[in-house]
């Protein structure tokens, strides 16, 4: 139940078609505007001030919505407009000897290190992802040649605060790499009754021995150019 006095805005009613959305935190490819996503699928823009929506001829796609709260903010937006089904696209940092630059990786569950999960299930540590999306989106993967791995995440807000105790206290619990955005979109969805799960691409590694990042974007950059055109048509 949603007893908030303040309600998403509305940005109209949505084709039965087009009840499902990619949700990328930022351009995928680090290209202005959006750029990676072909101007020529694009349909129509909704502006969310904070974010835009982008109607395409299968789906929708929505962007940018980086951190937790900007990523809840959207997801709570999308619910609102009637969207049962969101897949998150984006890139993540692996934790050393969990995965490695350009792994394909499939969300099962995120910790939280951010402050938005718990206004909506207060002292839940680790959310689910809600539904079936995952498990289509990793079928429609694995047709289209891809492997993806399913891992757990953990969620921060504070990306400059990866200290030793940090990957210590995740590592015990199987976490296999850190992002800014999942476990806000997955407690959304879990309140909103909605279905979700995500991919990212692991982009630069953290571990004892520090941060390795300069590699990894450029094998992260030419993964994620593989993985782009699927994205499109992907049955999830």
């Amino acid at each position: 139940m949603n007893d908030s006095l303040v309600q998403p805005p509305r940005i109209g009613k949505l084709a039965r078609h087009r009840r499902r959305t990619l949700l990328f935190p930022m351009d995928p490819l680090g290209r202005k505007n959006f750029g990676s996503i072909p101007p020529d699928l694009v349909q129509k823009r909704i502006s969310l001030l904070f974010s835009e929506v982008r109607v395409l001829p299968e789906c929708l796609a929505a962007g940018p919505a980086v951190g937790a709260p900007t990523a809840a903010m959207v997801t709570e937006v999308l619910a609102h407009a009637g969207v049962e089904r969101i897949l998150v696209i984006g890139s993540c940092g692996a934790f050393a000897g969990r995965a490695a630059p350009g792994d394909i990786l499939l969300v099962q569950s995120a910790w939280t290190a951010c402050g938005v999960t718990a206004h909506y299930f207060g002292g839940q540590e680790e959310f689910t992802a809600p539904g079936d999306v995952g498990t289509r989106a990793e079928s429609a993967l694995r047709e289209a040649g891809f492997a993806p791995r399913s891992i757990a995440v953990v969620t921060t807000d504070a990306p400059f605060r990866e200290t030793s105790d940090f990957l210590e206290k995740y590592h015990r619990r199987d976490v296999s790499a850190v992002e800014m955005e999942i476990a806000g979109v997955y407690a959304v969805a879990h309140h909103r009754g909605i279905s979700a799960a995500a991919v990212v691409i692991a982009a630069d590694t953290v571990g004892a021995a520090g941060w390795e990042y300069r590699k990894g974007f450029l094998t992260y950059g030419r993964r994620m150019h593989q993985l782009l055109p699927v994205l499109w048509n992907l049955e999830f």
